[in-house]
């Protein structure tokens, strides 16, 4: 589990093939100088959670699936860019965010990326299907960060939603880097996705859990 508070950016070496990785994935090459990791760890790389499968600071190797890949925005990275990392929460720490498991829900697409009068507007469009788990002032982690939803629209091609970034985020994560098209990991707030579960599972008569 994550807190969805960015630790720092990292910036992305290399993201090789299967073909030419020693585990037969694709292999995610990241420098990491902000903390150090053990083989095994969890580390959330632009929201997604990833094992570390070697290491020699500051250097960190990822393996990753063509799952992950086919489902987030992680094949889009190139050399040079930069993911936003955050190492897994402790339960003894402070709850900054909010509860983000690293499990990405679908890709949304950048509308607007701007400095704006009253502060930076980041603005998506996510799928419909994900209508019943956005609200007003609810959460939701973008790149991995933990964001306040400011506005819903419902819309034909999909649900508008915007946040308003402060200038900590834009200093400490790669979210002010974006550009309109461009696409972001987006991981919608586990107690609405529970409450969803439960009330399809109602709808559809399904038999009662077992006690």
């Amino acid at each position: 589990m994550f807190t969805g508070l960015t630790e720092s950016c990292a910036r992305v070496l290399s993201l090789l093939p299967p073909d030419q990785s020693p585990a037969g994935m694709h292999l995610l090459t990241l420098e990491i100088p902000a903390f150090t990791a053990a083989t095994g760890d969890s580390i959330s790389i632009n929201g997604c959670c990833l094992t570390v499968s070697r290491h020699s600071h500051p250097i960190m190797e990822f393996d990753i699936s063509a799952e992950t890949l086919s489902c987030t925005c992680l094949k889009e990275l190139r050399p040079g860019s930069l993911v936003n990392v955050e190492r897994a929460l402790q339960l003894s720490s402070r709850l900054g965010g909010h509860l983000v498991s690293g499990h990405i829900d679908e890709a949304g697409q950048v509308l607007i990326s701007e400095a704006q009068p009253e502060g930076y507007l980041l603005e998506l469009m996510v799928s419909p299907a994900a209508a019943p788990l956005l609200i007003p002032k609810g959460s939701i982690a973008i790149n991995g960060v933990s964001l306040t939803i400011n506005r819903v629209q419902d819309t034909d091609q999909g649900v508008r939603i915007s946040m308003m970034l402060i200038p900590e985020t834009l200093r400490m994560t790669n979210l002010g880097r974006q550009k309109p098209g461009d696409l972001v990991n987006v991981e919608f707030d586990q107690t609405g996705k529970f409450i969803w579960r439960q009330q399809q599972l109602l709808r559809s008569s399904q038999p009662p859990l077992p006690s």
